[in-house]
């Protein structure tokens, strides 16, 4: 008993939580109300934000496809110039290689398989193998039936693995 009394009562106990529903129970019908015309409200807004979004949209697409367009214009323009590059280059190979030079009346001078460059080098091959516009010729030992083939350098003698 002596403990008991320094516990509150129960009904103290549910005083405070009884008071503050007592408080909200009497908001209740205000805040509903409050609600029911935010509500009201919300419908127009919503519109109103879609309608806003939409318009955004639009706009964006316009400018996506503006950008889409000149891009496909800079990637033709870019296709353009490359090709107009690629065949300037090919024109200058064609003009430095060998086979236009022959075209002018030149000659490839050909010694034992290497090109030759100089007299003395033209001197010391057995045969020559001259290559024109039109075809090759073979000057030399191996146009009058000469030994035609060449000689192949010894084989390196393989030594001990051990």
């Amino acid at each position: 008993r002596d403990l008991s009394r320094a516990l509150p009562r129960p009904d103290r106990l549910l005083d405070g939580p009884r008071q503050r529903l007592d408080l909200w129970s009497d908001r209740l019908p205000g805040g509903l109300t409050a609600l029911a015309s935010c509500g009201k409200r919300l419908g127009p807004a919503m519109a109103r934000a879609l309608a806003e979004e939409k318009r955004r949209i639009a706009v964006e697409r316009e400018r996506l496809g503006d950008r889409a367009r000149r891009l496909a214009a800079a990637l033709q323009a870019l296709e353009h110039r490359r090709a107009d590059r690629l065949a300037a280059v090919s024109r200058v190979l064609g003009t430095l290689s060998y086979e236009e030079t022959l075209r002018r009346g030149f000659a490839v001078v050909r010694g034992d398989g290497l090109v030759v460059t100089t007299a003395e080098d033209a001197g010391k091959a057995r045969a020559l193998e001259i290559q024109f516009r039109d075809g090759r010729i073979t000057v030399g030992a191996a146009a009058r039936g000469g030994d035609r083939s060449v000689p192949k350098p010894p084989k390196p003698e393989q030594g001990s693995l051990f």
